[in-house]
């Protein structure tokens, strides 16, 4: 048996989608004036591409990124296959259905198809979104993290459906963390597969950046 790696993470460039209101990623290439040496200036929000919600990103005193452990993100993801149509809502039926698979994992990362529209300016705003049903269905199993091939698992404001934050405030207050921007899981939807999310410590972080990447042996 050989083991076979995933990348579920988006690259980071600059214009790569971003979320209304959040700063675009800047990247200025650089020498070291003592060494010649080629560096470069990043500017970037720490919730840009592929990244982790905190619990502290919506709760006051919350959780901040810095303060789990390495193991925290290192587990068992489910991968769901619940492909949606713009502003369709993930249901709790659909994840009942699924309910196998979640049961005997740490992470849900879903696959809506809408990681197919990365480069387009749908993505920003007609994607696809967990029902706040669903989302108090997650917190009944024993996973600590929640992901989705979309920009957000709550609607965009723009759709003019999101009434608050419910599936943010449904999982972040219970230490369940929220994965945005997953891509790649086409090839392993409606399998579990070992999964690294090791996100950077940033002191009192709300989130981070996050190179996410799967195992599975063939």
């Amino acid at each position: 048996m050989t083991d076979t790696w995933i990348d579920f993470s988006h690259t980071y460039e600059e214009g790569m989608p971003e979320a209304y209101g959040h700063t675009q990623m800047r990247a200025q290439r650089v020498n070291n004036a003592n060494t010649g040496s080629r560096i470069t200036n990043i500017t970037f929000n720490s919730h840009c591409g592929t990244h982790i919600d905190a619990p502290y990103h919506y709760v006051e005193g919350g959780r901040t990124i810095d303060s789990f452990s390495p193991a925290f993100f290192h587990g068992i993801a489910a991968i769901l296959n619940l492909t949606k149509a713009e502003f369709q809502p993930i249901t709790r039926q659909d994840l009942h259905r699924n309910r196998h698979l979640i049961s005997n994992a740490d992470f849900v990362f879903i696959r809506t198809g809408w990681e197919e529209k990365w480069s387009l300016d749908e993505y920003m705003w007609k994607y696809p979104y967990i029902s706040s049903e669903a989302a108090e269905y997650l917190t009944e199993f024993n996973i600590r993290m929640v992901g989705t091939d979309t920009m957000s698992p709550d609607p965009s404001f723009k759709s003019g459906l999101r009434k608050g934050s419910p599936a943010h405030m449904a999982l972040l207050p219970k230490d369940i963390l929220i994965i945005e921007n997953l891509t790649g899981m086409k090839s392993v939807t409606d399998k579990v597969v070992e999964a690294f999310c090791f996100p950077l410590k940033f002191s009192k972080g709300d989130g981070s950046p996050t190179r996410i990447v799967g195992r599975f042996q063939e």
